[in-house]
């Protein structure tokens, strides 16, 4: 069955392939071109969810043991492994 998918969705994607290619042999071939435009209220309004979940991230970090920052501090900060981490930690 898994293979039948795959074929299936292979030939399908070739399908399409020819038929790009055959377009653009055409010069018929144009993407449709979308614009998207944000208003200012929406930027504040992504900006101001931010700036929260910045906030409220900082007062969890800050109610964690030292030993649990410092392994947030290791694993993300310095991109350390958990192997890693632990030896430095000795867990």
């Amino acid at each position: 069955m898994k293979a039948v998918k795959t074929y299936l969705i292979r030939a399908y994607r070739r399908t399409l392939l020819d038929f790009i290619q055959a377009e653009k042999k055409q010069n018929q071939f144009t993407l449709p071109t979308r614009t998207f435009q944000i208003s200012p209220e929406e930027l504040l309004l992504f900006h101001q969810e931010k700036v929260e979940q910045a906030k409220r991230l900082t007062e969890l970090l800050n109610q964690l043991p030292e030993k649990q920052k410092e392994i947030i501090y290791l694993r993300f900060y310095n991109q350390l492994s958990y192997l890693e981490i632990a030896e430095i930690i000795d867990l």
